[in-house]
């Protein structure tokens, strides 16, 4: 993540910058109950994708429920990230809880083609006004375009 913001958190009532992210999602098994993966950041996307693969496979297997809070090794170098493609949102609203309100949330919905033949992707960010002001949000809205430009046409 390029934009420095995004990697400060508040912990143990000091302003901290993260080195190295984990991400962090929910992933249902074949009944549909939820488990939690989290795995390290890698920009390398052939790595970030395999890594993904692994931990999905190994949070599918266990039947603890891995919640990033305080105490948990990932915490709090985690960004939180929800994938809804079914619905077409405008926004996404998380549970708050004070422990966790400086990791970031980031969640998109069902993306859509526009009458002129371009695709759009709903993004929603959840971040702590403390370290993240609009501007940081605007930051991080044109890497993801900048991102996504750049997969299109590789």
């Amino acid at each position: 993540m390029e934009v420095p913001e995004f990697k400060q958190r508040i912990h143990k009532d000091q302003i901290i910058t993260i080195d190295k992210l984990n991400i962090s999602f929910t992933q249902l098994d074949e009944k549909n109950a939820v488990h939690f993966v989290s795995f390290e950041f890698h920009s390398d996307l052939e790595l970030f994708i395999e890594q993904k693969h692994e931990a999905t496979e190994r949070a599918l297997r266990t039947k603890k429920l891995d919640i990033i809070q305080p105490g948990h090794p990932r915490f709090p170098a985690s960004l939180f990230a929800s994938c809804l493609p079914w619905i077409d949102l405008l926004s996404v609203r998380h549970a708050y809880q004070a422990q966790t309100a400086t990791i970031p949330m980031v969640s998109w919905g069902k993306y859509r083609e526009t009458s002129k033949n371009k695709l759009t992707l709903p993004l929603s960010v959840r971040a702590h006004h403390t370290l993240v002001d609009g501007w940081h949000i605007h930051q991080y809205f044109e890497r993801i375009k900048n991102l996504n430009l750049e997969l299109m046409l590789s």
